[in-house]
């Protein structure tokens, strides 16, 4: 597993858009990424679904859903500000 720089060992992820509405985030060397699916109501508005890539057997470990989960909300809860800005 690759790892960012400067993150504590956090894995190294790929992003792209497809402007304006289609985000997919994958992380290397793993099997594991989301699809940001952005409804836009007005240019100061969105709905965000976050649909996660896992192996099947992801779902079966209660604990890894709820902490990825928890970092996928903390995730965002940081960007926000910067978003509004």
């Amino acid at each position: 597993m690759l790892e960012n720089p400067g993150t504590g060992g956090a894995p190294a992820f790929i992003v792209t858009q497809v402007f304006p509405s289609l985000l997919i985030a994958l992380f290397e060397g793993q099997s594991s990424g989301s699809w940001y699916e952005m409804q836009i109501d007005r240019h100061d508005h969105i709905h965000l679904r976050i649909h996660a890539f896992t192996p099947p057997e992801f779902k079966e470990n209660p604990d890894a859903v709820a902490a990825s989960i928890e970092a996928v909300t903390k995730v965002h809860l940081e960007d926000i500000p910067a978003c509004e800005a």
